[in-house]
């Protein structure tokens, strides 16, 4: 086979591959939670809260404080914040669903009461 007959049948397999209707994904992993955690209350948990998202390694968040976790794929997620004091409580839900569009960005806030 000649050297210009070889360049070309490796393009002509990419150009029919692509023609096949065949669908690449591309799946993004840049996209990032910011967690805030507010705390009220007269017995304020002063030693701090872990989060996780979906059930994965657990990040401390300082009370009133901020974490971001990143390397997320876009889509929906779970957060859980854990680690409150025996007289505290989450305003709302506990997990929280986020979403994770396709800017790569998601805000969460946490109330936390505390008697």
């Amino acid at each position: 086979m000649s050297a210009r007959r070889q360049s070309l049948v490796p393009l002509a397999a990419l150009a029919l591959a692509a023609g096949c209707g065949e669908t690449f994904i591309s799946i993004s992993s840049d996209g990032r939670i910011e967690v805030f955690v507010s705390t009220t209350g007269t017995d304020p948990d002063a030693d701090g809260f872990s989060v996780t998202v979906d059930g994965g390694a657990a990040r401390f968040v300082a009370p009133g404080g901020s974490v971001v976790l990143d390397h997320l794929s876009e889509g929906s997620h779970s957060l859980l914040l854990s680690g409150l004091a025996e007289n505290c409580r989450v305003e709302g839900s506990n997990p929280r669903p986020v979403m994770v569009g396709p800017d790569g960005r998601a805000d969460v806030a946490f109330d936390v009461r505390c008697a």
